[in-house]
């Protein structure tokens, strides 16, 4: 059964001391008390929908939890159970989602447009930047403030185009012109001279070190709690 996607006005999955959101939000409920913001943005004169936020614990466990009988129906497979606490002890409800590779983000987004019928992808690395607007200093400041853990969802103040957290919060996975991937941003574990628009980082097998598995685990990084990810469609909700 495909998850309704609802075209709403200044509606998202807010906590009450989160600023409003802008009047262009469009809002994909995935549960009654799940949700997911989505905002347009014009990237080379094209409009793509961007998530405002980074993919919460609350909306990856819909995909992550899923049982064997589910997957067997959607034909995606969902990440094994890890060998150690997948928060990494920063906290679950309200949360970004952290510690999966690159293969899980990407299939996250596979199951998603399966359950909804629109296609989501991870953003390009051109359209990560173009997220940043002018206001890469308001995000800065704010990524300096929080160091130590990530912070939960919507505690950030919003760019100007209405983003959160796309520096400093999490390393987010982007998809380079040629395909390849890099985690973007910079995160709570970097300093604060490291987080800018040019921290641009590649998978390196240190990422997985402490993984016992050989080959690595397909879908988390042992030793990464500090890479997420948003997703982005190109076209506006349907109702």
């Amino acid at each position: 059964m495909k998850i309704p996607a609802v075209f709403l006005l200044g509606l998202c999955a807010c906590t009450a001391e989160s600023s409003p959101p802008p009047v262009s939000l469009q809002t994909l409920h995935l549960t009654d008390d799940i949700s997911l913001g989505f905002l347009p943005l014009v990237v080379q004169g094209e409009t793509i929908w961007m998530a405002s936020s980074e993919i919460s614990w609350n909306a990856y466990d819909l995909f992550f939890l899923r049982s064997e009988e589910d997957m067997a129906v959607d034909g995606i497979t969902g990440p094994s159970k890890s060998v150690f606490p997948v928060t990494r002890g920063y906290g679950h409800d309200g949360m970004p989602a952290l510690g999966m590779t690159l293969n899980a983000a990407e299939s996250f987004c596979k199951w998603l447009s399966l359950r909804t019928g629109q296609t989501y992808r991870l953003p390009t690395v051109l359209e990560w930047e173009a997220a940043l607007g002018d206001q890469v200093s308001v995000l800065t400041a704010d990524a300096d403030a929080s160091k130590h853990a990530p912070h939960a969802l919507n505690h950030a103040p919003p760019n100007a185009q209405g983003f959160r957290d796309l520096l400093g919060n999490l390393a987010e996975w982007c998809h380079t012109a040629d395909g390849k991937a890099l985690a973007c941003g910079g995160s709570f574990q970097d300093a604060s001279r490291e987080i800018n628009p040019q921290r641009k980082q590649k998978y390196d097998i240190s990422w997985q070190a402490r993984d016992p598995q050989f080959p690595k685990s397909r879908w988390w990084m042992s030793d990464t709690g500090f890479v997420g990810f948003r997703i982005v469609t190109e076209t506006p909700l349907t109702k």
